[in-house]
């Protein structure tokens, strides 16, 4: 085992992690950077369709704080919510002086494009490469400074004493050994759970670990039951399934349409006669993710799948000539505002590409057939608008992090959510790490954890880590889903508890550190198996519909009973202990 001793810790090598990393070097704090993956490979390469900021003159600060608000049901944490969107143009200078150049028009200006659930062109973008280009800058940034980076670096433990953090013990599979780090400070950026489900856009890295470590020790939790399914993702191939369809691409026209060729978001009434889908700029597949995906989801259940995603007017002309579609559908659709070819490769050449590369699909001349899949969780780490925990000296940022986007998060708010959290949680840790000191951990503690990692390898026969893993993600997709009820979560909780069972009797065959990456996923799959008994408790509290937490036993929006935040700790004896906050 290796021993280094830092100011602070930063978990995650995606965009909050990097942020964060800047902000504390900059704040005179020495920072170690911990990621799974390779340096610049974290998952927020993958945010495609651009970030959101007020930079327009007919947008404000208030506009974009009511809109986050009304898109997350009200129970966002509205201070982080008004930090978020006052620092927004300040980020943008940020970028644009570094390097990442957003997209403009004829006399350049920026060039914002329509997200779901914006009541203005607020989302920049770089054509629908933001993630990557913002990632860019922030990788040359940490190169600038004298930021250790451990890359394929797993955390396995925060240790923490009298509630204050004290250090955390790491795997180094690239040379294949321990790490413990004596910290001052840890700062949590490790994103999302994606991974607990079937079908989700998430990496595979996304394993929801800083989640785990968080409440393993003693931090809260917020939020849990609220899961995002993006409305657009791949359905074909198979091994495809889940890869995303940018939000990009319902921004510059898209339309959705069934098998017989109805734009029924368009065409859906309420029983008055009214339209049941408005959307943002009279565009009904722009009303919120949570709106939109269970709309599609509804296709598939009456039998009108499968549900395309339609952005050439090649491809519309195409679809009225095959399926014979009627008057009163193509009414619905002004095929004007559709994309030609030009500007499809222009605006969305990423989407292009991926289309033919994986599903060897045009989409200047055939729509995409999408349905919903796995995308974001609003819970995590509950932080307060410093990004600290309960923990002294525990820190999160991104989305990790609860709070800024309620029930539900508006498209492009992420990218914008990542940097701003990072910037605070990175200046906020080094202004503590200046006022406390190191504090010495009992080596045998250390000791322990370690042989609780190799007790793995002392099982000659055991369970395959995969088989428990694939057993979790059928559950979770089936059973706690776009749609729950009592019912069906009561009975993946019960499966789940039995995995976590069977998840103490896995063995590996590979009895070494360096390079092991069945090790590293053993780890991850008793970790979410955590995760996912913290999110069915919560989905099972919240009787009411909000949000992405749709509960068909309870299909209304309860805001005299339920305008409050469901928040989960560790209890006595493992038990988790669940509390009700306004």
């Amino acid at each position: 085992m290796k021993k280094i001793e830092v100011d602070g810790l930063i978990i995650g090598g995606g965009g909050a992690g990097l942020m964060s990393a800047i902000s504390a070097f900059d704040n005179k704090a020495s920072v170690a950077i911990v990621m799974k993956s390779l340096f610049g490979k974290a998952h927020t390469v993958m945010a495609e369709g651009g970030i959101a900021a007020v930079i327009s003159k007919d947008d404000n600060e208030l506009l974009h704080f009511t809109d986050t608000m009304i898109g997350g049901y009200g129970i966002n944490d509205w201070r982080k919510v008004w930090v978020m969107v006052k620092e927004g143009k300040n980020i943008i200078k940020f970028l644009e002086e570094r390097g990442c150049i957003f997209d403009r028009d004829e006399k350049g200006n920026i060039l914002p494009r329509a997200f779901g659930g914006h009541s203005r062109k607020r989302t920049l973008h770089v054509k629908d490469q933001t993630g990557l280009a913002i990632m860019r800058v922030l990788q040359d940034e940490i190169l600038k400074r004298d930021i250790k980076i451990f890359e394929k670096t797993m955390v396995v433990k925060i240790f923490v004493k009298n509630k204050k953090v004290v250090g955390a013990l790491a795997i180094d599979f690239v040379n294949g050994e321990f790490i413990f780090f004596q910290t001052k400070f840890i700062i949590i950026a490790t994103g999302g759970c994606g991974q607990i489900y079937k079908y989700t856009t998430n990496s595979k890295d996304v394993t929801g670990d800083g989640i785990y470590l968080a409440y393993d020790c003693g931090a809260e939790l917020a939020d849990m039951e609220f899961i995002q399914f993006h409305p657009t993702c791949m359905i074909e191939p198979e091994e495809k399934r889940g890869v995303l369809i940018t939000e990009a691409v319902r921004g510059e026209g898209g339309i959705l349409i069934n098998k017989f060729g109805e734009r029924f978001m368009k065409s859906a009434k309420n029983p008055d006669g009214t339209p049941k889908y408005r959307g943002r700029f009279n565009v009904p597949e722009l009303e919120t993710r949570d709106v939109v995906a269970r709309a599609i989801e509804e296709q598939y259940e009456i039998g009108n799948g499968p549900v395309e995603l339609i952005i050439s007017k090649n491809a519309w002309r195409k679809k009225v000539k095959e399926l014979k579609i009627s008057t009163k559908f193509k009414i619905l659709v002004d095929e004007n505002l559709l994309l030609d070819d030009k500007k499809i490769k222009e605006k969305l050449s990423s989407t292009y590409e991926q289309m033919l590369k994986f599903a060897n699909l045009d989409i200047t001349k055939d729509g995409i057939p999408v349905r919903p899949a796995q995308h974001y969780m609003m819970g995590g780490i509950k932080t307060d608008e410093k990004n600290s925990t309960n923990i002294k000296g525990l820190f999160a940022a991104g989305e990790c992090s609860s709070g800024i986007h309620g029930a539900n998060r508006l498209g492009s708010n992420s990218l914008l959510d990542i940097l701003i959290e990072g910037l605070i949680a990175g200046k906020e840790a080094a202004k503590y790490s200046k006022k406390t000191k190191f504090e010495n951990i009992n080596e045998e503690e250390i000791k322990k954890e370690i042989k609780n990692v190799e007790k793995i390898f002392e099982r000659n026969k055991g369970i395959s880590y995969l088989k428990i893993r694939e057993k979790m993600q059928e559950i979770m997709q089936n059973y706690v889903g776009i749609k729950r009820n009592e019912k069906k979560l009561k009975f993946a909780l019960k499966e789940i508890k039995k995995l976590q069972r069977l998840a103490e009797k896995i063995s590996l065959k590979d009895k070494e550190l360096k390079g092991n990456i069945s090790l590293q996923e053993a780890l991850e799959t008793k970790f979410m198996l955590k995760i996912c008994e913290v999110i069915i408790k919560s989905c099972l509290e919240r009787k009411e519909s909000r949000g992405a937490h749709y509960r068909e036993d309870y299909p209304y929006l309860d805001n005299k009973n339920w305008l409050k935040r469901i928040v989960i700790s560790k209890g006595k004896i493992k038990k988790i202990k669940v509390e009700k906050i306004p």
